[in-house]
């Protein structure tokens, strides 16, 4: 019961998250800060030692920072990693990790098309006017996934 709880918190955050990404193309790190907060809290009960705490959300950290570097991710997309980190175990976080990837190349290629075309929806333009891909809601949708 507990679990279901917990993943109810992570599914809300993760879509007001991406909702965010969306339209403003900001994570506020206020809001980074206060979700992991409360996932340590809801993890705590059901971990199976203070190590899988420690040692999960560093292994988004390390795996993605040599992306951020070469500006391929935002560091808003590495923390929010980190904070799924604690609900999934290490093989579904990679899986994750993957699946946001090629969703967010899928994303991009469709606003590259619908640009080009000139048949786009105000949100589309906008979008391309900041020539970026909104990763919050590709890590949404693979996170849902890789949590079924």
């Amino acid at each position: 019961m507990f679990q279901y709880f917990s993943y109810g918190f992570l599914f809300i955050f993760l879509a007001f998250l991406a909702y965010q990404d969306f339209l403003y193309r900001k994570i506020p790190n206020r809001l980074m800060l206060y979700g992991f907060i409360i996932s340590l809290v809801l993890k705590i009960p059901v971990c199976n030692g203070i190590l899988e705490i420690i040692a999960y959300p560093l292994i988004p950290f390390f795996l993605l920072l040599p992306v951020w570097f070469l500006h391929g991710i935002g560091a808003a997309d590495i923390k929010l990693f980190c904070i799924i980190s604690l609900y999934l175990n290490p093989e579904k976080l990679l899986i994750c990790i993957f699946n946001s990837f090629i969703l967010g190349a899928v994303f991009g290629i469709l606003i590259l098309i619908c640009g080009r075309l000139g048949q786009s929806h105000h949100l589309i333009q906008k979008i391309i006017m900041k020539r970026s891909v909104p990763m919050a809601v590709c890590i949404f949708v693979a996170t849902v996934y890789c949590m079924a």
